[in-house]
Formats: C-alpha cells, structure tokens, sequence
C-alpha cells in the first residue's frame, strides 16, 4: 500500500511518479483527485483498478481515465459510515447516453438502498426520495448521541432480521433503468444541497451533471451568492494541452531570446511601431452574422493577378519564387454564412477573380480538431493548397520551403487586407489537412500548407488587442449557457459564470465549496428609458409589481427580486393588455422588458384572436335556425 507524503501529497505529478515508479495496481479516491491524475504521464498499463467514491464522477472521467490506463476496471463506490462506508456499487462500463450522470449503482451483498417517499413508502421507479441504507453493515447509532440516533436511525420494517434497522443518509435518489434494463440507483444530491430560488426548489447537483456532461469542461460546481440569491457556475475547463503548449512556447521563447542591453547593441531613433498591428491579429471568435460576397470578394481580391505589361508572367501583391504562384486559394463556405454563396468548397481562379465551385462540402468534424471551437463560429475557411509539380521542376528540393513562404506572404496580406472590410481570419493547422487534396480529387502533388478561418467582426476589436483567453472565455460561456438551456428548465441555468484554474479541495480530495470566490457584484446595467407606448406599458406593470421606481428595457426581472409567483402575477397583467395567448413558457424566454416587448410584438393581438360575436339585440330578430346557421358559419371562419 502506498501513500504520499504531507509535502506533495497535492502534487499529480508525484503520484503519477509513485504509481510507475512502484507498479502500483490499485486506485483508491474521490473522482477529483482520480481526475487531476489522468491529466499526468503518458498512457500505463500498471493501474488495474479504480475505486471512485465520496463525491459526483463527471461523465468525461471514465474516458480520461481509460485513455490513460487503457486496462483499467472502474469502479463507482458509494454508501456511509454509518453503514460500514461502502454498501452500494457500479462497474462503469457502458453509459446509457440518457443518463445524466454516472449511476450509483446497485447494493453490495447482504446490503440494501431504498428509495422512500416522506411517509416512509416506496417510491416507484423515476419518482425522487430520500436515501436509506440497511444491512448487516449498518450502525447501532452514535455513540451517546440517543437524539441524533433516533433522527437517523429508523426500524426496518422490509427486513427479516429482527431489530433491522435503516440509516438516513440525508441524500436524494431515484431508481431507473440502466443500460442493461435493470433498475439502478440514480444520485440526486444531498438534502442540504437543495436551495430555493424565485420559488423555485433547485437541486445544485443536477445543474453541476449537465454543466459536467460538457466536453470543453473538466470540472463545475455551482453555488448561490449575492442578495437576492442566484446561481453561480464555477468552472474549470478542459485546457490542459494548451497550458502546456503555452509553457513550452515561453520556455522556447526564454531560452532563445538574447539578453537586453547588449554593449554592442546600437540603439536606434524611436519609433513606437504600433501603426496597424492590431489590424493584423488571430480572431478567435466571430459574430453570428452573414457575410456578404462584396466583402469576401474584396478580401480575395487580394490575391488577385494582374497582367503588367513588359513582365512575363502575371504579378500579384505579394512575392512568389520565379513568379511562379504555386499556392492556390481554396473557399469553404459554411451553410447560411455568406450571403450569395451556397455551402461547399470553391477553388479561386487569381486571373479571372472568380469562384469555382468544385465540391458540396468537406466533413468539418473531421478537419478541425484543435481547433473545432474557432471553426463552429466561422463563416468560411480559406485552405492555402501548393501544387509542388511546377515549382519542383525549378527549385528542385527548395520546393516546398518557397511554397511556404508564398503561403506566408499571401497568408500576412489577408490579414491585414481582413480587417478593412470588417472581417476576422484566425491562421490554423490540422493534421487532417493532410487529407485535403485526396478529398478535393488532387494531383498528388498538392499539399494543403494552411488555413485561415473566417467571419464578421466588430470594428472595435482592430483598435486593441483582443488576448486569446478572452476570446475563448467569452466563446465557451456562451456554448455552456446555450447547452444548458437545452437540458435545464430556464430558472436552473446560472446566471452568472466564472471561469477558474482549478477548483478548490478540502483534505480529503472533495470540493471546498466554502473556499470558492466570491464574484464581485455586476455592474449596473446601462438604464435604457422606455420610448414607446408598448414598452412603457410594459415597464410600468413591472414597477408596479416588483414596487420599484424606475425599469429600464435591459433590466432582468430575477435579478430586479422577481419571483415566481409575481412572474405569474405579470403574466397576467399582460394578458390583460390585450395578448391572451402569451404563456408562461413564452414569458421566462423573455426576463428583460425589452425582450417582453419583442415577444409580445410577434404575438396575435385580442382583436385578432377574437371571434366574432352575435348581438343580443341581432339574435332576437332572427328565428333559432338562423342564429344557428351564423353560429355554424362563424365557428367554420375559425377553423379555415
């Protein structure tokens, strides 16, 4: 058995270390530090177990961990001291993809898990309970403590064993099927871990599986803060390779830079050098708008040829070996994403400065790895293919190092061409760049050397330096966001995210969720005065309800003290404006007066939705058949 020592008993990289430096064959711990762990080392065949217990197993664990011990059992443990510590097991094999979490699992032997409603009762399958544990592993009680005994300790009256008795673990559970169609025990979270929020009863357990389901996350816990209370994700995400990428980068950098200050060093007149340099940077987010093919045009106008008189060949606005221009331009259009164009792939003619279309598309997912996120937002990509045949009959084996340099030239003057015609590229390289020129139907001779993935930008950001981290950040919140609200109802996304290294543990390997940051109040919104009348009617039911004596337009109403029950409140007061068919569901898509007024704009009018009526006064002057026939006609005009 093998332990660590006070001083590194935090450091991955050490137990990694003790694991291959003593064959070790057993894991045991809490899904957290199993995860730091996996993020150590090179692919072992030593570890042959894991015992994962005591806290949540993200869905991304198990994968992680076979990746790097590929002949490794996992084993999800849980139960409580008060029953003999573990009771309750599941091999984690295949995962049903309906299930949100990594299951319980099913009782140890001569151990059982009931699921009771709070009359005691047994509650049948999907129904949520609390958690009880009996067996032969459950405890007499607490030592002199005859109070708390009795709180928690409870006769078994399922048990045959006289005496039995059931321990209430304070945690919430269900039972459902699992991949093999038999019931097993799903964890809901601890009692405790139950907040109430705008009237509503949130379980922070399950927001935390959903946010865990999310590859581009390693870990997320959420918490409530602030006055009124709201939702918090605390988020780690799953960055390591670039970490270590950007490390190596610097260390590269330390290593090579001469040092400053040299004595031979001849200083030169000032100059600050920052004309245009943030015209030319690697955007790594775009905007969700369509591109138009003027623009696009005038970008790969920049690549254009042109015949000048006295030369031989035709030049272009940048270099190329004996004028030779091996490089070609190859457009990738996304679906919807440049106005004018159809998705597909299109070849650049530089001489007649026109697209050819030469297939419907490339199978994105499997271009882009590394670089799937910048890729997902893009509206086109530009492949930068060299056809080696004409240049190597020249240069020989200098070939493909002058067609990277074309490729440089031509890939720097579309950068900086970009940002005239408020569009973004972002250079990047995959290896499954290599398959390009087979997939486009080639000549062997051509080699993909580049890309530049592209779209709409602010103007603002080619006036400063926009870093990667704030740009990846801001991307994957709104993924994450945009995800949750897919699985979650509205009133369990968070609102607000934060984005952290790591997340802090306590002693024993679980998260410290009372050593988590707090997040610094938001800033005010902007106060946006209604204008018209729609909007000021608007605003003037919320001020009435939420007693407030100003609403802007942005104004969230969770975040203004609104609840549930006044949610329903102005629920109403709308409908009474003369909207009938607006729905609560509608109501909770739209939490800013701005977003109500928006909604309530597409919606049909009480007068619209009216159905015509018969006068009292009409109806004593016809006979019952004709009052009959006009109630038939009408409910017919209804139905058309």
């Amino acid at each position: 058995m093998m332990g660590t020592n006070r001083e590194r008993s935090e450091d991955p990289a050490y137990w990694r270390a003790l694991v291959d430096q003593h064959q070790v064959t057993l894991w045991n711990s809490v899904p957290a530090l199993a995860q730091l762990l996996a993020s150590e080392g090179s692919p072992s065949e030593n570890l042959r177990t894991f015992l994962l217990s005591g806290d949540w197993i993200p869905l991304s664990l198990p994968d992680a961990l076979r990746k790097q011990f590929p002949k490794a059992e996992l084993l999800s443990l849980g139960g409580a001291t008060e029953a003999s510590i573990w009771s309750i097991i599941h091999p984690i094999t295949q995962l049903s993809p309906e299930w949100p979490s990594v299951p319980y699992g099913r009782p140890l032997r001569h151990q059982s898990w009931l699921v009771l409603d709070e009359n005691l009762q047994p509650c049948p399958p999907w129904v949520p309970g609390k958690l009880y544990i009996g067996g032969i592993g459950v405890a007499l009680g607490y030592w002199n403590r005859p109070e708390l005994t009795a709180s928690q300790f409870i006769p078994d009256f399922s048990s045959s064993v006289k005496n039995a008795t059931l321990y209430c673990t304070g945690d919430w559970g269900r039972l459902r099927p699992a991949h093999d169609r038999k019931l097993s025990l799903e964890f809901l979270g601890r009692q405790d871990s139950q907040v109430k929020i705008n009237g509503y009863r949130i379980e922070l357990g399950e927001i935390e599986a959903a946010l865990q389901k999310h590859s581009a996350l390693a870990q997320a816990a959420v918490t409530i803060q602030g006055s009124p209370p709201e939702l918090i994700a605390h988020l780690v995400p799953d960055q390591g390779l670039i970490a270590e990428k950007t490390i190596s980068k610097l260390d590269a950098k330390t290593t090579s830079s001469s040092e400053a200050g040299s004595a031979k060093a001849i200083p030169l007149p000032p100059h600050s050098g920052l004309e245009g340099i943030f015209q030319r940077q690697s955007h790594r987010r775009f905007l969700d708008q369509t591109v138009t093919l003027g623009a696009l045009a005038k970008l790969l106008s920049s690549a254009q040829a042109h015949v000048i008189e006295g030369a031989a060949l035709p030049k272009r606005r940048y270099p190329s070996a004996g004028s030779l221009y091996s490089v070609d331009l190859y457009l990738k259009v996304i679906e919807e994403r440049v106005k004018g164009l159809s998705a597909g792939i299109y070849r650049y003619h530089s001489s007649q400065h026109q697209l050819e279309p030469i297939a419907d598309d490339l199978a994105q997912e499997k271009i882009f790895e590394i670089n799937q996120t910048i890729a997902e937002q893009s509206a086109f990509c530009l492949f930068l293919v060299a056809d080696l045949a004409p240049i190597t009959a020249v240069y020989g084996e200098r070939a493909r190092d002058f067609a990277h340099l074309e490729a440089g030239y031509l890939a720097q003057l579309l950068m900086e061409q970009a940002s005239q015609h408020e569009l973004g590229l972002c250079p990047v390289n995959e290896a499954g760049f290599s398959e390009i020129p087979s997939a486009l139907n080639l000549r062997e001779s051509h080699l993909c050397l580049h890309a530049l993935l592209g779209g709409m930008i602010e103007p603002s950001w080619t006036e400063r330096w926009v870093s990667p981290q704030e740009t990846n950040s801001q991307s994957l919140l709104e993924r994450i966001e945009a995800d949750l609200a897919k699985q979650l109802p509205s009133y369990m996304v968070p609102r607000r995210f934060q984005i952290l290294h790591s997340l802090p543990l306590s002693a024993n390997g679980k998260i410290d969720r009372d050593a988590l940051p707090e997040l610094e109040a938001p800033e005010e919104t902007t106060f946006v005065a209604p204008r018209t009348n729609l909007e000021k009617t608007v605003t003037g039911i919320w001020q009435d309800l939420l007693e407030l004596p100003q609403v802007g337009l942005n104004d969230h109403f969770f975040q203004l003290g609104g609840n549930s029950l006044q949610a329903i409140q102005l629920l109403g007061k709308l409908r009474q404006e003369g909207y009938p068919s607006l729905t609560i569901a509608q109501l909770f898509e739209a939490l800013t007066p701005s977003a109500q007024v928006k909604l309530l704009q597409e919606l049909p009018s009480a007068e619209e939705e009216a159905i015509p009526t018969v006068s009292r006064s009409e109806d004593e002057e016809r006979s019952d058949d004709e009052v009959e026939a006009q109630l038939r006609k009408l409910l017919s005009d209804q139905s058309s």
